[in-house]
C-alpha cells in the first residue's frame, strides 16, 4: 500500500501544480482586465465644458465614470484633423476633514496655437460614446466687439434654472463668455447639486466658457469648486482671480474670504485694478462677486464691501460691478447719474438664475443710497455688449422681454 502511494505522489503533485498555475493565471487575467481600461469603457458624466479662453488657447473639461485617456479632436470643420491629449485627475478632499469628493475622473485638455476670433469644432473622442460635435470661439483682439452674459444664484429650483439657461441660448445665441455671480448650487458639499448644475448648464457651457464667482452656498465645497473649474492661477486661495478678454479686464472677488483693507485679497485686488487702469490696452473694467455692495432686496447691502472695495472701484474707474445673493434684479448707481447713460460705476444685483425670488425690502431700500427704483423680482440674465468705448447692457426675463437697459462708456 505504501509503495502504491509513492507511485501516485509525483502525478498528484504535478496535477496540483497545473491547477495552481491555472488558478493564478485566471487571477492574473482578472487583474489585468480590471486594470486595462480601454477608451471604449468610459462614460462622460459631466461636460464637455469650456474654460479659460484666450486669443490663442482654450481649456476643455469633462468628467468620466472611470479612468480613460484625455483626448480631444478639433479643427476648423467637423472633419477635425487635429487631436490633443491632456491630463486626468481626481478631486481630493482637504486633509483636515471628511468632506465628500466626486468619484468621477476629471479631464483637462489645453489646446494652444489657435487663431484669435476663430470658431473651431471639437469632440471628446477617448470615451465609449464620443461627445457630440460642439464649437468654441477664441477671444478676439482688443479692437473687436464681444458679448458676455452674467447670471447667478442658480440653486434650488432646477426647473427655473433650466428656463434661464434656455433663455440665454435662445436670446443671445452663443455668448463669448459667461460670468456667474455665485451660488451655483444649494450646497457645495452635496455632490448631487453639482451633478444637477452641470446637467442644466451643459448646453450652454459646451460652447461658452464659464468664469464663476464663489458664493456662500459653495462653502464647504471649495475643493470641489477648484477641482471642477480651471481658473487663472494668479492668487493664493484660487477662489478669486482676474483675466482679460478683448479690451476689457475682469476681476472676480471672493466675498466669503477676507477682502477688507490689509488682507491678502484686498492687496491683490488693489494691485490688480491699479495695473488694469494703467494698461493702455484696457478700456473697461468689470467686477463680479457674490454679496452685493448695495441692495434693496432681502439681504440688503454689505457695509464691509462699501468701506473696503467700493473706493477701489471708484479710484480705478470700474465700469460695472455684478453681484448676486439677493434673488432679484436691481440696478444701483449714484441717483445723480443719467438713468440711460450713467457715467460712473454701476452696481447690478443679478440673482435671478433659479433660486427662490425675493421681493423688495422697504427698509433695505431706504438704507440704499444708490437705489434708483430699478428693481424686478423675476428670473433673468444680463447681456453685455462691448464695442470699443461703448458698453450696452440689456436685461432679459425668461419670456424674452427686456426689463432694463442702459449704455455707458
Amino acid at each position: 500500500m505504501g509503495k502504491s502511494c509513492k507511485n501516485y505522489l509525483p502525478a498528484t503533485l504535478a496535477l496540483l501544480l497545473v491547477c495552481l498555475t491555472f488558478t493564478l493565471g485566471l487571477f492574473r487575467c482578472s487583474e489585468d482586465k480590471k486594470g486595462d481600461v480601454t477608451t471604449s469603457d468610459a462614460q462622460i458624466l459631466k461636460g464637455p465644458y469650456l474654460q479659460m479662453v484666450t486669443q490663442d488657447s482654450i481649456i476643455i473639461r469633462w468628467e468620466t465614470d472611470i479612468e480613460s485617456p484625455s483626448k480631444v479632436a478639433y479643427g476648423s470643420s467637423v472633419a477635425y484633423g487635429k487631436s490633443v491629449s491632456g491630463r486626468s485627475f481626481t478631486i481630493e478632499a482637504p486633509t483636515n476633514g471628511t468632506l465628500p469628493t466626486p468619484e468621477g475622473v476629471q479631464h483637462e485638455v489645453v489646446i494652444n496655437g489657435l487663431l484669435p476670433s476663430t470658431e473651431y469644432h471639437y469632440q471628446v473622442t477617448s470615451v465609449a460614446v464620443p461627445s457630440e460635435d460642439s464649437t468654441f470661439t477664441t477671444a478676439g483682439t482688443i479692437s473687436e466687439p464681444f458679448r458676455f452674459v452674467v447670471h447667478g444664484d442658480n440653486r434650488t429650483n432646477h426647473d427655473d434654472h433650466r428656463k434661464v439657461v434656455e433663455a440665454i441660448i435662445s436670446g443671445t445665441g452663443k455668448p463669448d463668455l459667461i460670468v456667474n455671480t455665485g451660488d451655483l448650487v444649494g450646497s457645495g458639499m452635496l455632490l448631487a447639486e453639482w451633478d444637477k448644475f452641470f446637467e442644466i448648464e451643459q448646453p450652454l457651457l459646451k460652447s461658452s466658457p464659464l468664469f464663476p464667482s464663489f458664493g456662500n452656498h459653495e462653502l464647504g465645497g471649495a475643493h470641489i469648486f477648484k477641482g471642477y473649474f480651471s481658473l487663472p492661477e494668479n492668487t493664493g486661495s484660487g477662489l478669486y482671480y482676474s483675466f482679460n478678454y478683448g479690451n476689457s479686464h475682469f476681476i472676480i472677488i471672493n466675498t466669503e474670504e477676507d477682502f477688507t483693507s490689509g488682507s491678502d485679497q484686498y492687496n491683490w485686488a488693489n494691485s490688480d485694478l491699479t495695473a488694469a487702469k494703467s494698461d493702455p490696452n484696457i478700456q473697461h473694467i468689470f467686477a463680479s462677486f457674490h454679496r452685493p455692495a448695495y441692495s434693496s432686496g432681502n439681504h440688503g447691502g454689505n457695509e464691509a464691501i462699501v468701506t473696503s472695495l467700493v473706493p477701489l472701484f471708484t479710484e480705478n474707474d470700474v465700469d460695472i460691478v455684478f453681484s448676486g445673493h439677493d434673488h432679484n434684479y436691481e440696478r444701483c448707481q449714484d441717483p445723480e447719474l443719467d438713468l440711460n447713460n450713467p457715467e460712473g460705476t454701476v452696481y447690478i444685483v443679478t440673482g435671478g438664475g433659479g433660486a427662490p425670488l425675493y421681493s423688495k425690502d422697504d427698509q433695505n431700500e431706504a438704507n440704499n443710497p444708490f437705489s434708483i427704483g430699478v428693481f424686478h423680482s423675476k428670473l433673468h440674465f444680463c447681456q453685455v455688449d462691448v464695442s470699443g468705448s461703448d458698453i450696452t447692457v440689456k436685461v432679459f426675463n425668461t419670456d424674452g422681454n427686456i426689463i432694463d437697459s442702459f449704455t455707458t462708456q
